[in-house]
């Protein structure tokens, strides 16, 4: 009868212990799917920057300008 009880005993700590590891599994998921939106925003937001950058460098202005009088203006 002891043994019958250990057994069980032993029986739910293995199950508790593998709901742990399941839940563990799903805390990092969703740690991932929250890095991977905050990526995203991140890389718009550099994008973004980027493209400023780009539109107001005085050399690159005066490169499209030069490139819009050889080849006429940009088709939007």
């Amino acid at each position: 009868m002891e043994d019958d009880a250990k057994l069980t005993a032993q029986i739910h700590r293995t199950r508790a212990a593998a709901h742990r590891m399941v839940a563990s599994v799903h805390d990092v998921s969703a740690a991932a799917a929250d890095m991977a939106a905050s990526m995203k925003r991140f890389v718009d937001l550099q994008t973004a920057a980027e493209i400023r950058e780009v539109a107001t460098h005085p050399d690159l202005a005066e490169l499209n300008l030069r490139l819009d009088g050889f080849y006429g203006e940009a088709a939007e």
